[in-house]
């Protein structure tokens, strides 16, 4: 009877886990399909120089990478980036930094690590997807011509300011957005709209990236 009632209770047991492994997968593929879900579609293979050092760092370790980094002749030699990386479900914050050596040549990544909040991620990507962050243009976020009529243009400049830039890496895909001093521009120029909308997501990405998620 003993030995009976011990089976019955091992089969329970066995029955408990094999729920328990399939619930588990379950939600484990919830969570992924949640987090891939709402990723953009990228098409692009856009390339200038460096910016195949984060592309060369990135493709085929991860599923997909934004990353965000400001240049300026004051800092020519020098490349920080704030970056957020899902790779299998799990998103990371990185922060990345090289340099331009004297030779001309690029000194090693060296990249620092912490993990980051999927709600937190996924927000942040849903923001920018109302944005339209995705489908900006750079050439579109760089006109500095202002048509006064027919036959006439003013054109504005601004010395030594600020390029803001991102770099969105999914599959092999790659993808630049970069407006150069936008809040200035969109003031000499408010009819493009899509600076004001570079100006927002950037924000957005600032604002997230200071809350790691941990």
């Amino acid at each position: 009877m003993m030995c009976f009632l011990s089976a019955i209770f091992a089969k329970r047991q066995s029955l408990s886990a094999i729920i328990m492994r399939r619930l588990l997968t379950y939600l484990f593929s919830l969570v992924s399909l949640t987090a891939y879900s709402q990723l953009p579609e990228i098409s692009r293979r856009d390339f200038t120089g460096q910016d195949q050092i984060i592309y060369n760092t990135f493709v085929g370790k991860c599923d997909f990478m934004i990353a965000y980094t400001t240049e300026s002749y004051w800092w020519a030699n020098k490349f920080n980036y704030s970056i957020l990386v899902l790779n299998k479900s799990k998103w990371e914050r990185l922060n990345l930094s090289y340099r331009k050596k004297n030779n001309g040549t690029f000194s090693k990544p060296v990249i620092a690590k912490a993990t980051y909040d999927t709600d937190l991620a996924n927000k942040l990507i849903q923001d920018l997807s109302i944005l339209s962050f995705w489908n900006l243009n750079t050439d579109s976020l760089n006109i500095r011509q202002k048509r006064l009529n027919d036959s006439t243009e003013l054109t504005y400049s601004f010395s030594d300011g600020v390029n803001y830039k991102f770099e969105i890496l999914k599959g092999n895909n790659y993808m630049i957005i970069d407006a150069y001093e936008p809040e200035f521009f969109l003031k000499k120029i408010p009819e493009i709209k899509e600076r004001e909308k570079f100006i927002k997501a950037r924000q957005a990405f600032e604002i997230a990236l200071k809350n790691n998620g941990t």
